[in-house]
């Protein structure tokens, strides 16, 4: 189950970053079952990650147990890029990808306190695919809009990634089965 979840998520986005690929399935299909059909299958993929996901798979990688400690630190920078992201802020005007800084760092963390093979497989090819996703975005046609930057969409990033991982830090055991404080 969780293996047909990776298959159907990230299969679904990483195809897509092909641009031939993509064109071909846009023009043979109507847009809304485009759209129905990539989002479908994204949550499809999701689901049976969550529910096929096991951490009695061990694999023998080092883990940064300090990390622990870091985790709010780095949540926050992480939960800060997501938002900036999205906002014409001065963040995003400076940093070049912010989404794929914040999904790196929280991926990073996630690794770097886990051993088990479902962890490396679902936080690995998260990094990976925003990775790609940036390296491609130029080829794609995904230029960055020319949105003036705002300081007060900043302190708007900041509030809410504030409030975020705040929340992440108090209920990540409830929701996640892995409590941090």
């Amino acid at each position: 189950m969780f293996y047909l979840g990776l298959v159907l998520f990230f299969g679904t986005h990483g195809l897509l970053l092909w641009p031939p690929l993509k064109r071909r399935i846009q023009s043979t299909i109507p847009e809304a079952a485009y759209m129905g059909g990539y989002s479908g299958f994204s949550l499809a993929g999701l689901v049976l990650m969550v529910l096929g996901y096991d951490s009695s798979f061990e694999i023998s990688v080092p883990q940064v147990p300090s990390m622990y400690s870091a985790a709010p630190s780095v949540m926050f920078v992480a939960f800060w890029m997501l938002v900036a992201a999205n906002l014409p802020s001065w963040t995003k005007s400076v940093v070049r990808h912010p989404m794929t800084v914040g999904i790196v760092f929280w991926a990073a963390l996630h690794l770097s306190v886990n051993s088990n093979l479902h962890a490396w497989l679902l936080f690995g090819l998260f990094a990976v695919l925003v990775l790609l996703s940036a390296l491609t975005a130029a080829q794609r046609g995904k230029a960055r809009a020319d949105q003036t930057p705002k300081l007060r969409f900043d302190a708007v990033a900041l509030l809410i990634a504030g409030g975020l991982t705040a929340l992440t830090m108090h209920y990540h055991g409830a929701w996640f089965g892995v409590a941090i404080l």
